[in-house]
């Protein structure tokens, strides 16, 4: 008899999926026109099943056909049933064009938790997610029945929902969880935040990795990469001593942008000459937010050994560790000529441009620019550095060796680009 009660549930759920197969594959019998309105009410069906939050956000307008209500106690098993038949059933077709409202009452069951839902079902939404992600963010953006500006509209959607998730988890949302769960002895806050941080960087993976590179249009690749961005800087706040919130996150987030700052895209294969496609408007649009990120984290870093309140008092480890981080990714970084000529419009450092002005190498100032213009024509990789000259200045006195080494060896890298020798 135990062996039957366990085994129960499991039948069932088999019986239901074999209904639900037999049910969406007799759809393709009416007609594309019926088949795909079959496909909204059969979605919309187990989508009803979901919870959503209190107070839904705009991004998050549930369609008509999707009730606001959830109607079961396992929704979890809802969410099953969805991906199953949606990512083995649908074809790529009804895939592109029901992708919206699947994916938006997913992000809007992932809120949930901020309001004390259970962990099972916003977790499975997020598994969920993951899975529509990579299924069917391709058949959107190959969608003919489409328009671009609709195309366009539904990812701004789904970056919002994203962002819901993502960034209140580390004040409001956090403020919530210990207003439903109680202090639980002063650790909720840190507690929760670890807990919630592996499905945080999943999403945040996903955004770096599948996002960025699918976006239909500049607009939205320049929203995803705020939005990485955004995350970074909720990790960021706090004072010298303060550790960084969810460091894992928040090093992914970074990881991200400055991966998609890197990224050389391609070139003509007679000339060798950069193609300007999309791919060098992402790189641009990441490196002006990757550099200047980066470039903060360790200004504020070193602001803090600077200040007297906090002098004789050691940095989080977190904070320490972060800041060495940023600069070793701005070490390593590799950008494109053409981005590397975008970064310099965009960014400057005037502190750098004094530097060296002063230093009177024995070459003229016309050789001196000579040498700056074959750095932005490409002869080198690292010309970024040199906009961060200040920031490596204040490194070589700093308390922490890792940055101190770091900024000597960018030093010398960037002398040599541009052919300064006093630099060594």
């Amino acid at each position: 008899g135990h062996a039957v009660s366990q085994e129960r549930p499991q039948e069932v759920q088999a019986g239901l999926m074999q209904q639900w197969r037999a049910l969406v594959r007799s759809f393709s019998l009416f007609g594309s026109e019926v088949e795909l309105l079959l496909w909204h009410e059969a979605s919309g069906l187990l989508l009803a099943h979901l919870p959503v939050p209190a107070d839904p956000a705009p991004w998050a307008a549930p369609p008509s056909r999707v009730s606001s209500e959830p109607e079961t106690k396992a929704p979890e098993v809802a969410v099953w049933l969805l991906l199953q038949v949606y990512t083995e059933e649908a074809t790529e077709r009804i895939r592109g064009l029901t992708f919206e409202p699947v994916v938006l009452r997913l992000l809007q069951t992932m809120c949930t938790r901020v309001e004390g839902a259970r962990q099972q079902v916003w977790q499975a939404a997020a598994a969920g997610l993951t899975q529509v992600l990579d299924s069917s963010l391709s058949a959107l953006n190959d969608s003919a029945e489409l328009a671009s500006v609709d195309k366009n509209a539904v990812w701004k959607r789904m970056l919002e929902g994203m962002r819901a998730f993502l960034v209140p988890a580390q004040s409001e949302g956090l403020a919530a969880v210990a207003e439903v769960h109680g202090d639980m002895m002063g650790g909720v806050h840190r507690w929760r935040a670890a807990e919630w941080e592996e499905q945080d960087v999943a999403l945040a993976k996903a955004v770096a990795m599948t996002l960025l590179p699918l976006a239909p249009s500049e607009e939205v690749q320049s929203q995803a990469i705020l939005l990485l961005d955004e995350v970074v800087g909720a990790g960021c706040q706090g004072g010298y001593s303060a550790d960084v919130g969810r460091p894992v996150l928040t090093g992914t987030c970074l990881d991200g942008l400055v991966a998609a700052a890197a990224n050389w895209g391609r070139r003509d294969s007679d000339s060798g000459q950069e193609v300007d496609d999309p791919e060098l408007f992402l790189a641009k649009s990441a490196a002006t937010v990757a550099v200047e990120r980066c470039r903060h984290i360790v200004d504020k870093y070193l602001e803090g050994e600077e200040t007297p309140q906090t002098r004789g008092r050691g940095p989080a480890a977190t904070r320490a560790e972060l800041a060495v981080s940023a600069l070793s990714m701005l070490e390593t970084l590799e950008l494109r000529p053409a981005v590397f000529t975008y970064l310099c419009a965009k960014l400057s450092d005037g502190d750098a441009a004094n530097a060296l002005a002063s230093l009177k190498p024995k070459n003229t100032l016309k050789d001196r620019r000579e040498r700056i213009a074959t750095l932005v024509g490409g002869k080198g990789k690292r010309g970024h550095m040199v906009l961060c000259f200040s920031t490596l200045c204040r490194c070589i006195t700093s308390q922490e060796e890792e940055l101190r080494q770091g900024a000597r060896r960018m030093l010398q890298s960037a002398a040599q680009d541009i052919g300064i020798a006093e630099f060594r």
